[in-house]
């Protein structure tokens, strides 16, 4: 993108890359400056282009958290059904009288 150019030839794609430029914490003063781009229409692409960018990472991150919390519950609901069953075999376990005179435990031999 060329430097100091009319800011009425700027392309929609080289709008956005100067959005892009201030979502990345440059100041939009010295980014008008550079660019040549009056303050008041730099304001009017950022109410027009908004920060798409931002727009789509926090709608992203957003997802990720619900995704997250919905991960966690199925974890915690896999957790307490595995210790559902150990309590339930050691409860059969201790029912049932173990054979001893087996040596492959199932009394097949």
């Amino acid at each position: 993108m060329a430097e100091k150019a009319n800011w009425t030839t700027f392309t929609e794609e080289q709008v956005q890359q100067i959005l892009r430029l201030a979502a990345t914490g440059l100041k939009p003063v010295d980014l008008c400056g550079r660019f040549g781009v009056p303050m008041i229409i730099f304001r009017s692409w950022q109410a027009r282009y908004g920060m798409p960018d931002m727009a789509r990472e926090s709608e992203l991150v957003r997802q990720l958290e619900e995704e997250n919390q919905r991960l966690k519950r199925l974890v915690a609901d896999l957790t307490l059904e595995v210790r559902n069953m150990q309590m339930r075999l050691e409860a059969v376990g201790e029912a049932t009288p173990r054979s001893s005179s087996s040596s492959n435990g199932r009394g097949d031999d």
